[in-house]
């Protein structure tokens, strides 16, 4: 029984999170795929970079 309502928990919080995902889309709260993309790699650039500088 446990397990099953911890399935059912699982799920509501999974079905609320595509909810606000699709709300933040349907009202314009997202950002581009290359936007994010390029962010990170400019993020992580910059981790090696000091990284390496600081070896």
């Amino acid at each position: 029984m446990r397990l099953v309502q911890g399935r059912e928990t699982r799920l509501a919080a999974l079905d609320a999170s595509i909810m606000r995902g699709i709300s933040d889309a349907d009202t314009g709260r997202t950002k581009s795929a290359s936007d994010v993309f390029n962010r990170l790699d400019a993020k992580y650039r910059a981790m090696a970079d000091e990284a390496e500088n600081s070896a």
